[in-house]
């Protein structure tokens, strides 16, 4: 299911946040978790990548952490990516 939002809705969102965490990052530069956090970087957002499959490695020079809580930081915004298989 995918949900819509209007556009000025995201951008007021994007301009109150600077630090966010993105669930399901992928260290596959392929994907669109690793180019939406290469984005934010990009545009000086603090990111933090999430995901227990990819921990132990590196994206973008971040460490992955392995669940939400383990980052120890205080989240303003969090991006959930999830690959369905259908």
């Amino acid at each position: 299911m995918s949900i819509e939002y209007p556009e000025s809705y995201l951008c007021d969102i994007l301009n109150e946040v600077r630090t966010i965490a993105v669930v399901g990052a992928s260290s596959k530069k392929h994907r669109d978790s690793y180019k939406v956090m290469q984005s934010l970087i990009e545009n000086g957002y603090k990111v933090f990548p999430i995901n227990p499959n990819e921990s132990g490695k590196n994206i973008l020079n971040l460490e992955f952490s392995l669940v939400l809580m383990q980052s120890k930081k205080i989240l303003i915004w969090s991006i959930f990516f999830v690959h369905m298989m259908l």
